[in-house]
């Protein structure tokens, strides 16, 4: 069906919920992004729609028509084509962004169009186990695993998730649980969006308080400070099996204004305001990070979480170009200091892209994780396979200029490629990607093991037997046949240029 005639049947169908391209509901909505490389996609309307019946219109029409669509939840994706189009229909959710709790405060229910600062705002009273950063969204955090800052105790936001509501590609209304659906349950606590499009999810809170110790510091990167952060990183990850209370990221930044620096967000769970001892120390599991040299800030304090995570945040603006990539493996002092020279090698020689700004991440993943997620269910991450502390790298450059779109997305398989080879010569390489930091050349769901990869082609079969359901993101059914990918120990081949706009 022509693509105008997708348009015009859905505005039938959805009156005052579609958009065209001159409308300013629809040049609002396309800037909603936090990559440019998303955003710069155009489809030829928009659909926005204000509850759950409103979606499950809308994929009857784009199933029953043919169209080509992609769906956008909170819109913290930089791989064009995983929640936006170009010449096709956006489903956009943020409008779907309530958030109620129960009265007993022990659970909420989330729109998947929310982000997580809304909610965070939203939720005085507790903490919700979500994102890191203020401005990723419910829908994908929920879809890809979800890093709280309670991982280590709590597991995956997933793992916390105690019920799903979705439409499927025929316009289906479902809930998945323990109950009801129990295979699809299961499948999207890290499948991705290969199963349909998720309106709400019921998650149970971390906390009868929104308080944590939160804290930040800064550091200048020198070689000694750096080299100490590293060696803090490294015991703080076998520390975090002890002490599961604790949680942190570390953001180091090449900055275009000639700043090179390194920020470490840390929290802690506290009990209520009222129990607190005066004055309140840092935990001791932070005390390695707390001593690294060349600190230009430290500050830390008991506060509430929708505070921490807008700092969280700020580290990561919208509107710039992004590439992203990820890596993992074992927890191990030789291999954090091998990749870290391979990054900051790669960085350096960006150096001549105007107005960039080289970022990764660690994010430390112990052991406990593993065993803290069964616990709640488990999912199919495949990380009980082997029970061991690991580390996750985002690799995560910005720049403003399109002109550098291919020479920046050739720069993320060299960075994944040589960062996979240090891990590989020192074995301790682990084939887990994080799909939410998984680059668009990157295969992360073949990561999880033949197993789960077997189970989450019979369920996508079952729920969504057209594949038609979920366009965007990481595909379940075609895993690794795309022309970047070499199918040997998991290296990528560089892009040529009529691959650098993968296609949703």
């Amino acid at each position: 069906m022509a693509l105008v005639s997708c348009c015009d049947a859905l505005s039938s169908a959805l009156p005052g919920n579609v958009f065209l391209p001159n409308s300013t509901t629809y040049l609002d909505a396309s800037s909603q992004r936090w990559s440019g490389t998303a955003s710069s996609l155009w489809p030829n309307c928009m659909v926005l729609p204000t509850c759950t019946e409103d979606v499950a219109t809308a994929m009857q029409v784009l199933t029953q028509n043919q169209c080509l669509f992609a769906v956008k939840s909170g819109g913290h994706m930089a791989v064009a084509g995983f929640n936006n189009i170009n010449d096709g229909v956006t489903l956009d959710l943020s409008r779907l962004n309530t958030v109620e709790q129960a009265i007993n405060l022990r659970t909420t229910r989330l729109g998947a169009g929310a982000e997580w600062q809304h909610v965070y705002d939203k939720t005085p009273d507790v903490v919700v186990p979500g994102g890191l950063c203020g401005g990723t969204g419910v829908g994908g955090v929920s879809l890809g695993g979800g890093m709280s800052i309670f991982l280590a105790e709590k597991g995956w936001t997933a793992n916390n998730i105690i019920d799903y509501e979705m439409v499927l590609a025929n316009g289906s209304i479902v809930h998945a649980n323990q109950a009801s659906n129990p295979d699809l349950f299961l499948a999207l606590k890290g499948g991705g969006s290969n199963f349909g499009v998720l309106t709400h999810i019921t998650v149970n809170n971390a906390q009868l308080t929104n308080l944590v110790y939160a804290g930040q510091v800064i550091n200048l990167l020198t070689d000694r400070s750096m080299s100490s952060l590293l060696n803090a990183l490294t015991r703080y990850t076998k520390n975090n099996n002890r002490d599961q209370s604790a949680g942190l990221q570390t953001i180091f930044k090449l900055g275009s204004n000639g700043k090179d620096e390194v920020e470490t967000l840390y929290g802690h769970k506290v009990g209520p305001a009222s129990l607190m001892p005066l004055p309140f120390l840092p935990p001791a599991i932070f005390g390695d990070l707390l001593r690294v040299p060349s600190q230009t800030l430290a500050i830390a304090a008991p506060a509430p979480i929708n505070i921490m995570s807008r700092i969280a945040q700020a580290a990561q603006a919208d509107g710039f170009r992004d590439e992203i990539a990820t890596i993992t493996f074992k927890n191990d002092q030789n291999t954090i200091e091998a990749v870290h020279t391979i990054t900051n090698d790669i960085c350096n020689q960006m150096a001549d892209v105007p107005n960039l700004d080289c970022f990764w991440s660690y994010v430390p993943l112990p052991e406990i994780v593993t065993a803290n997620s069964l616990k709640r269910g488990g999912d199919v991450l495949g990380l009980d396979r082997n029970r061991i502390d690991r580390m996750i790298v985002f690799f995560s450059p910005r720049w403003l200029d399109p002109q550098y779109d291919d020479r920046m997305a050739n720069t993320s398989v060299a960075w994944f490629n040589q960062a996979k080879a240090a891990t590989v010569a020192r074995g301790t390489d682990d084939e887990f990607l994080y799909l939410n930091f998984a680059g668009g050349f990157q295969d992360p769901i073949s990561g999880y093991g033949a197993k789960n990869v077997e189970f989450l082609r019979r369920v996508a079969a079952q729920y969504d037997p057209q594949g038609t359901a979920a366009p965007g993101g990481h595909d379940v059914v075609e895993l690794a046949l795309s022309p970047r990918y070499s199918g040997e120990r998991g290296y990528y081949t560089l892009l040529q240029k009529d691959q650098s706009s993968p296609e949703s």
